[in-house]
């Protein structure tokens, strides 16, 4: 039986390459707190349910 681990995060680049943005976009979103981070030192993680609520349509940010 083989168990499949899920990421608990993305970082940055791997949110913009999955929602279709440029990682730009998505750090203006964090910056104008449009995205909910966990920062770890200097690095920037999404927590999957950031992305899970991101994924639904009415909950993307507008514009940049």
């Amino acid at each position: 039986m083989s168990a499949t681990i899920k990421p608990e995060f993305m970082n940055l680049t791997q949110l913009a390459d999955y929602l279709g943005f440029s990682r730009r976009t998505i750090e203006k979103w964090v910056a104008a707190d449009k995205i909910a981070v966990t920062r770890i030192g200097r690095s920037v993680r999404v927590p999957m349910s950031e992305v899970e609520r991101l994924t639904n349509d009415s909950a993307m940010p507008k514009g940049q």
